[in-house]
């Protein structure tokens, strides 16, 4: 008698694009939101260097530094291959911190 093998199939269809991307400041913070995308579990977000992971969709980067930064998202499922990545950028302002600290350092 033959054992029988498990065996595993890893999908290849990438799920969908994710849509309606925004990024707005709000006291210091990037707020991103975007639609959901059908099968997904979760989302890679990344500001910068700064990548987080939800299951939502909406992720905040709290007190993100002064300067224009490239947002993406990324839908992720198990079973499914990663979806291309959805991008925006987002300004964020000096904040009057910023400026005191750079200020307190620069005088050190």
């Amino acid at each position: 008698m033959r054992a029988l093998k498990k065996s595993y199939i890893h999908c290849s269809i990438p799920l969908a694009t994710p849509t309606n991307l925004s990024a707005t400041v709000q006291d210091g913070d990037v707020v991103v939101n975007w639609a959901s995308v059908a099968k997904a579990e979760g989302y890679k977000v990344t500001l910068g260097n700064e990548t987080k992971t939800v299951n939502t969709t909406t992720a905040t980067f709290e007190n993100a530094p002064a300067g224009e930064w490239t947002i993406s998202v990324v839908a992720t499922a198990k079973g499914y291959k990663d979806s291309e990545a959805a991008t925006t950028t987002v300004t964020v302002e000096a904040t009057v911190a910023q400026f005191t600290s750079a200020e307190a350092v620069a005088a050190d």
